[in-house]
């Protein structure tokens, strides 16, 4: 008989509950060279149902805390499917469950722009600038050489006289 009102107490106070669907859009993430896409919606990688009280209010009492492995965003390509962070699920200072968060849809990598941000980011360290800026020097004392060299070259021909060889006439 105890069994019986123990078991009739639980199913009227305890009812399972969907807590969190994989529909439900959490957030979105910024990715670096999509292509036509800037942006993809991170959804749960599952479903989480949950046994608890018939009183609780699953939008008010269930405390949501998400975390973003990449806070700048992430560089393209994103596949479907892909973890890029994870959400906490609470109840006071009770954890129910973890479950990580997947991107909702694949974005492509924009080649161009990926390419364009190489080549900058190539140009960017400073052994680059540094290589740059030595080969300019290099080509600077080189042309100044050369013409220091022929400044000489020619002064040194006014004075003998030197016009170059002589062609002989032919008739």
């Amino acid at each position: 008989m105890e069994t019986k009102r123990l078991f009739e107490w639980g199913f009227d106070n305890f009812t399972t509950k969907t807590l969190l669907n994989v529909t439900e859009h959490i957030t979105q993430v910024k990715v670096h060279m999509g292509k036509d896409k800037d942006e993809v919606t991170l959804v749960p990688e599952r479903k989480l149902e949950a046994l608890v009280p018939v009183t609780l209010d699953v939008a008010e009492d269930v405390k949501r805390e998400w975390a973003i492995f990449e806070e700048g965003g992430v560089d393209a390509p994103v596949m479907r499917g892909q973890v890029l962070g994870e959400i906490t699920l609470s109840v006071g200072n009770r954890v129910l469950d973890t479950i990580p968060l997947v991107a909702s849809f694949e974005v492509l990598r924009d080649e161009t722009e990926h390419m364009i941000t190489g080549v900058k980011d190539f140009f960017s360290q400073d052994w680059v600038k540094y290589s740059l800026a030595g080969l300019a020097a290099a080509v600077v004392l080189y042309l100044a050489f050369v013409i220091v060299y022929n400044r000489k070259r020619r002064r040194a021909n006014r004075r003998t006289n030197y016009r170059g060889r002589k062609r002989r006439r032919r008739y």
